[in-house]
């Protein structure tokens, strides 16, 4: 290998790369955003159904509470007027009244709560399906945080254990050729080093490499990417 200096310093850049990939997988996990933004819009254009079946249910349910204390009413007057307590004929008359006053509004309710269930029933249809569908998104995001929760926990392990081989192979390295490499580091927010493609492209920017400059990479010579200013070194060599 024409220089060894290069090769040092690759070993720290693959590391470097390593460390970088973890960290973008773990900043990019899947926790299930989409599934939850689908199910908020799926409640969303569904609002005003599912509101109107909730009121519905409502409704129904409070007016068939109202005919339970009705007819409950109704039998503990029938029970009073027919039972000998009540002689008076005022009375009885005025019983009579209530009674049949109750009849027709428990006939009332029975018959609101007989169009309300009319209307409720194809509508329960239509929500049942949707609520089934955020139900089974929710799910796949719990599943996917849990998931991710399990990752997260490798990705530390691996970036702990792959960052431990960094400060033997920096150690390895020119102090010149690590100054330089840093402030590369620095400027892009990624790696320092790039491998100059089988196709004589820059790994990193894509941009062409002379071939003057990959002549001099071969003779031993530090060149730098005259686009992103990576520290450049030969795939082949590399591999090797």
């Amino acid at each position: 290998m024409k220089d060894e200096r290069l090769f040092r310093l690759y070993k720290l850049h693959k590391v470097d790369a390593r460390l970088i990939d973890i960290k973008n997988r773990a900043e990019h996990l899947d926790l299930g955003k989409k599934e939850a933004a689908f199910a908020k819009k799926l409640q969303e254009e569904n609002a005003d159904a599912l509101a109107r079946h909730k009121d519905l249910k409502s409704e129904i349910e409070e007016l068939k509470v109202k005919n339970e204390q009705t007819e409950g009413k109704i039998a503990k007057f029938n029970k009073d007027l027919y039972d000998g307590t009540i002689v008076s004929a005022k009375e009885v008359e005025n019983l009579q009244k209530e009674i049949a006053m109750l009849e027709d509004l428990a006939i009332s309710n029975a018959l609101r709560i007989e169009e309300l269930e009319n209307e409720l029933a194809p509508l329960s249809q239509s929500v049942k399906t949707v609520m089934a569908q955020v139900e089974e998104l929710k799910k796949r995001i719990v599943k996917k945080r849990a998931d991710a929760e399990v990752l997260h926990k490798e990705l530390q392990a691996a970036f702990k254990e792959t960052g431990a081989q960094r400060g033997p192979l920096e150690s390895e390295v020119e102090p010149e050729l690590i100054t330089v490499y840093n402030q590369v580091r620095k400027k892009t927010g990624g790696t320092g080093m790039a491998l100059v493609t089988e196709a004589k492209r820059c790994a990193a920017c894509g941009i062409d490499i002379p071939e003057k400059v990959r002549d001099a990479i071969q003779s031993g010579r530090t060149q730098q990417c005259e686009s992103c200013r990576r520290i450049l070194f030969i795939h082949k060599e590399a591999e090797e």
